[in-house]
């Protein structure tokens, strides 16, 4: 399955469970798609039949982003297809595969901090990635666990933003700023574009500071 087939195909299921579950916003569930896509396709050192592998990077979600990463994990094959919405409905912050995930906005990235945290004190060769929205982004503790990630120089850790275009924070928002003010290297990309999504994703870094990415949908 190339990238974009790989990304239709999580659109396709991400919108089956959200009218399966009676999910809401539609629109904010599916902008994860193309770099849900993107990070399984070419990023994620993972193993869908070994799902609790030691080594295997992790993957924290948001709230907004639990549709499309059930998707993606049914696509890469950790559960059955034809069993996403009743594995969703259950639990879906326990689905094999989620390494994380808050409903309170910005305890996320405490989430992804404390694994990144947790590799390096355990010698452990994994990276960790963060998806976060723009209520995420509103959360006095994203920031403050974005000064944690860069005083402990949480190389290892990326941070993905996914926001619809047409609903920038504000015309003079500028989120790649505020981040490289708190210490991060970032980059900007199409979200909306699976293959740029990857690229950024992989671009070599001589740093010590943690990445922050936004994808613009």
């Amino acid at each position: 399955m190339t990238l974009d087939e790989k990304s239709l195909e999580i659109r396709k299921l991400a919108f089956e469970l959200t009218k399966n579950t009676g999910l809401s916003c539609a629109e904010e569930q599916l902008i994860f798609a193309e770099t849900l896509a993107a990070l399984y396709h070419a990023v994620l050192n993972v193993r869908a039949g070994e799902p609790d592998w030691a080594e295997r990077d992790r993957l924290v979600s948001c709230s907004s982003a639990l549709a499309c990463h059930a998707a993606a994990l049914a696509v890469e094959g950790f559960f059955p297809g034809k069993r996403l919405s009743e594995l969703f409905a259950e639990n879906p912050e326990s689905l094999s595969g989620v390494d994380g995930s808050a409903s309170v906005p910005g305890e996320n990235l405490r989430m992804a901090v404390d694994c990144a945290l947790e590799s390096r004190s355990n010698i452990k060769i994994y990276r960790t990635f963060v998806l976060i929205d723009q209520k995420d982004c509103l959360s006095g503790a994203l920031w403050e666990n974005a000064i944690r990630a860069s005083e402990n120089m949480l190389e290892d850790l990326t941070v993905i933003l996914c926001r619809p275009s047409a609903h920038i924070l504000s015309g003079a928002d500028n989120i790649c700023a505020k981040f490289s003010a708190f210490g991060f290297d970032t980059f900007s990309v199409a979200g909306n574009v699976p293959a740029a999504v990857a690229v950024a994703l992989q671009l070599p870094r001589r740093s010590t500071k943690p990445l922050f990415i936004c994808c613009d949908c």
